[in-house]
């Protein structure tokens, strides 16, 4: 089977285009400037993994590209803007996770891919740490909907694209709402910082009284396989996390433990805030099965004590 896939640049599309690849999967990835594209090219371009340079924001240019790749069987569309909070143009989230995905959409009607599996996010729900407080918990997929950020709406309003072509042109398609993606490559964020200082006996800031849902690299990949492999009617969307509430004062408390670290957790309890994801039915209908948070934090621990020596 042939899949394209965008964002193959970002932490999870890279990991996701090698390990397509090693399960025999031909795969195209698309990279939106040259020194991207031949940077992995050296390390991950192999006889079922080519890049290919393509702006998918520049939509004539996209046509020509797919002309030329050929035939594929299936688009898993993870490049996008990711939130961020000194990001002062709220047009860049619309133009990245809209127009993008629009693009894409577009090129999956006009060659015929009847199969396409969409990156969105858990904060398509809300997550303002003190604004917002879910109806109930764990979220499952029939919650409301609150977006409360540009990057929110944008990915919300992505989905509904991919519901739109479903049900206009038969593209069968898959949203993912991801949780807090974290892996031992990850080399920012939480974990990562929390790791560092607590090799180097350093104290440790946890800012609000906040559960969350974290979801390990390898489950995230295995979702998108999956949704891949199965076969839906019409829009399905799932929540991909690892179903437990856990806060961030026990993660950095675990990381510390298994680092064997003397650093003392400094704790600001405001703000608070309590979320977690249903992921019954990725589980019943994925054959999901997630990793454990603490078995996930091992081997963050283990590769990043590796990497520092």
């Amino acid at each position: 089977m042939h899949v394209l896939v965008t964002g193959n640049t970002g932490f999870i599309g890279a990991k996701l285009c090698s390990d397509l690849a090693k399960k025999g999967f031909e795969v195209t990835a698309l990279s939106r400037t040259q020194k991207d594209s031949q940077t992995i090219s050296q390390d991950d371009n192999t006889q079922n993994n080519k890049l290919v340079q393509c702006d998918i924001l520049q939509e004539t240019s996209l046509q020509e590209t797919f002309k030329k790749i050929g035939k594929v069987d299936c688009v898993l569309h993870l490049a996008g803007q990711t939130f961020r909070k000194d990001l002062a143009y709220p047009q860049t989230y619309f133009q990245s996770n809209f127009i993008g995905t629009l693009n894409m959409l577009e090129c999956c009607r006009i060659f015929n891919i009847k199969k396409f599996v969409f990156s969105s996010s858990m904060a398509v729900y809300g997550l303002s740490t003190n604004q917002y407080t879910p109806q109930y918990l764990p979220v499952d997929e029939k919650h409301p909907v609150r977006p409360y950020d540009f990057y929110d709406i944008s990915k919300y309003q992505a989905e509904q694209l991919c519901k739109f072509y479903s049900d206009r042109f038969g593209i069968k398609s898959v949203a993912l709402r991801y949780s807090r993606v974290f892996g031992p490559q990850m080399v920012k964020g939480l974990i990562f910082q929390t790791v560092k200082k607590a090799l180097a006996n350093e104290p440790v800031e946890v800012f609000g009284d906040v559960s969350t849902d974290f979801v390990y690299i390898d489950d995230v990949i295995n979702a998108n396989i999956a949704s891949i492999e199965k076969e839906f009617p019409d829009l399905e969307v799932f929540n991909i996390g690892s179903g437990e509430e856990i806060t961030l004062h026990s993660i950095c408390s675990t990381l510390i433990e298994l680092c064997h670290s003397s650093s003392k957790i400094i704790f600001q309890p405001e703000p608070k805030s309590k979320f977690s994801l249903d992921i019954s039915k990725a589980k019943k209908m994925l054959e999901y099965q997630p990793t454990k948070v603490k078995e996930g934090l091992i081997e963050c621990v283990d590769y990043i004590k590796n990497s520092i020596k």
